[in-house]
């Protein structure tokens, strides 16, 4: 019975771990795609220079990554995600200790069907469950930070080099207080005009831009 206690706490202990970064994955994948956002049109300008391949030190012949490592990687697509080995170790806790003190069988056979009983309720029900929720969850917020190289709209007319602009973020308009690069301080900047975002001030709601 010890073994299926300890499944089900190792189960359910590894399911709240896992809880915890979950609150926070929506602020690190807006994150993540503000740089990759970034990223992204700072590639498109050193494209040819990426499309060369590596070569090797000391050969002219192009480097290419080892076999093992693409190997590893085969591996590592066929192991079972965290969540399920979490998931199957509760269920596995939960459903052989019931076997154990309702119907009094051998441990070995509590721990052969309380398994099998796992892994099916894990395929038929829980996983269906988990993949039916996340298409319910929203699309994680960008930050603003993302905005960074994006073109955005005068709305106001820029007086002393200040003014309004208005950006899309996540397809929503979001306005933000906005101030000319220094070099451009006195650049007539009307009503309509486009803009292009240099800097990012995500506390006051504030950018830099420049006509360029």
């Amino acid at each position: 019975m010890s073994f299926f206690l300890a499944a089900l706490g190792l189960g359910l202990g590894g399911l709240l771990l896992m809880a915890i970064p979950g609150l926070r994955r929506h602020g690190h994948a807006g994150h993540a795609r503000g740089r990759t956002h970034a990223a992204a049109r700072a590639g498109a300008r050193g494209h040819a220079a990426k499309t060369q391949a590596p070569h090797a030190p000391g050969t002219g012949a192009p480097a290419h990554p080892g076999p093992t490592h693409a190997a590893t990687n085969g591996l590592l697509h066929y192991l079972p995600e965290p969540r399920v080995v979490f998931s199957v170790l509760a269920l596995l806790g939960a459903v052989g200790n019931a076997l154990l003190r309702l119907l009094r069988v051998p441990v070995w056979s509590a721990a052969l069907g309380a398994t099998a009983i796992a892994v099916l309720v894990e395929w038929a029900v829980v996983g269906r469950l988990w993949r039916l929720a996340l298409r319910f969850t929203g699309e994680p917020a960008s930050p603003l930070a993302s905005l960074v190289m994006d073109e955005a709209e005068a709305v106001t007319a820029f007086r002393n080099g200040k003014g309004i602009v208005r950006a899309v973020l996540d397809g929503r308009a979001v306005q933000l207080s906005a101030e000319l690069i220094a070099g451009e301080r006195a650049v007539t900047v009307r009503v309509g005009d486009r803009v292009t975002i240099q800097e990012v001030d995500p506390d006051r709601e504030h950018v830099r831009v420049s006509l360029r």
